[in-house]
C-alpha cells in the first residue's frame, strides 16, 4: 500500500508537469495568468494589399490640358500641351500615332499645318509612372476663295534629292517647295508623316540599312496637291564594326542642316557607366 500511494503521487505530479508545459489546463491554472498571454500576442501583418494602396496614393496623378490657337491664313497652327504642376515629367507624347517626345517643363508648343475641311488629331501623353492622358482635337479649316477653285489655285512643283551615302550608311534627303507661293501641309516618307513646313526647303537625315531600299516622298500643300517622288538606294555591306552602327532617323532643318557637321565614321570599342536608382515607387528594381 505504501509503495502504490508513492507511485500514485509521482504520477500526479508527472501529469501535472507535463500539463503546465503543454498549456492544456485552464486559464486559471496556466503559468503567468490569462491577462498577459493576451497582452503578448503579435499583431498581424498589414496586408500586401494595404501597401499596394499606400505606393498608388504616392503617384501624383496625371493632368493635363491641350489648347490650338487660331489657324492662319496659310493652315498654321500652334497646339500648347499644359501639364499641372503637380503631375509627374511626361515621358511621350504621341500624335496620331507619331511619337513627339516627352518633356519636363510645364507647358510642350507642336506646329501644325491643319488642312482644308475637317481634321482631328488624336493626343495621348503618358508620364514617368505609365500613367496615360488622351485627348482629341477637332478642326475645320474654311478654304478661302482661291482654295474652292482648284483651277486658281497655283500648281505644286517640288523636287526630292539625296546626297551621296556616307561610308554608315548615312544620306540626306533634301525637299524642295518650288512653288510660287504653296505652303506644305504634309510630308511622308513611305507613309511616315513628317509634318509640313513653310521654309523653301526641309532637310531629313536618313541611315540606311544594308542592301537596297527604296524611300517614297510624298508632299501635300494646302489647296490638296499632292506631289510623289521615289528614291532608290543599294548600300554595299561596310568592313569592321560600322555594319552594326544603324543610328534611328532625324529630322533637322534647312538652317540647322548648314552648322551641321557629321563626325567621322570609327571603329573604336567604347564602353559605358551605366548608373541607374532603382528605388521606384512601383516595380523597384532588384539589380540597378
Amino acid at each position: 500500500m505504501k509503495y502504490k500511494l508513492i507511485f500514485c503521487c509521482i504520477s500526479f505530479l508527472l501529469i501535472a508537469d507535463f500539463s503546465f508545459a503543454q498549456g492544456i489546463l485552464p486559464s486559471w491554472m496556466r503559468r503567468g495568468g490569462g491577462s498577459n498571454e493576451a497582452q503578448e500576442s503579435p499583431q498581424p501583418p498589414a496586408k500586401p494589399q494595404e501597401l499596394i494602396g499606400q505606393k498608388k496614393a504616392e503617384i501624383p496623378k496625371l493632368l493635363a490640358e491641350i489648347d490650338s490657337g487660331e489657324i492662319t491664313s496659310s493652315g498654321e497652327t500652334v497646339i500648347s500641351i499644359t501639364k499641372s504642376p503637380q503631375s509627374a515629367s511626361i515621358s511621350s507624347v504621341v500624335a496620331n500615332g507619331i511619337e513627339l517626345g516627352g518633356f519636363s517643363d510645364k507647358t510642350k508648343f507642336i506646329k501644325r499645318y491643319i488642312p482644308n475641311g475637317k481634321t482631328s488629331i488624336s493626343f495621348e501623353l503618358t508620364d514617368e509612372f505609365g500613367q496615360k492622358f488622351s485627348k482629341v482635337l477637332n478642326f475645320d479649316r474654311i478654304a478661302t476663295v482661291a482654295q474652292q477653285k482648284p483651277d486658281s489655285a497655283p500648281r505644286l512643283l517640288a523636287k526630292v534629292t539625296s546626297s551621296e551615302m556616307a561610308t554608315n550608311g548615312e544620306v540626306q534627303i533634301t525637299i524642295t517647295n518650288e512653288s510660287t507661293s504653296n505652303k506644305i501641309a504634309s510630308m511622308t516618307v513611305n507613309g511616315f508623316e513628317l509634318g509640313g513646313f513653310t521654309e523653301k526647303s526641309k532637310v531629313i537625315k536618313r541611315y540606311l540599312p544594308v542592301g537596297k531600299t527604296n524611300l517614297a516622298v510624298e508632299v501635300t500643300d494646302e489647296y490638296g496637291q499632292k506631289f510623289t517622288q521615289n528614291l532608290a538606294f543599294d548600300r554595299s555591306t561596310p568592313s569592321g564594326t560600322d555594319q552594326y552602327a544603324q543610328m534611328p532617323a532625324q529630322v533637322i532643318t534647312s538652317q540647322e542642316a548648314q552648322s551641321f557637321k557629321f563626325p567621322p565614321p570609327t571603329t573604336k570599342k567604347v564602353a559605358a557607366l551605366v548608373i541607374g536608382n532603382s528605388n521606384y515607387v512601383m516595380s523597384p528594381l532588384a539589380n540597378s
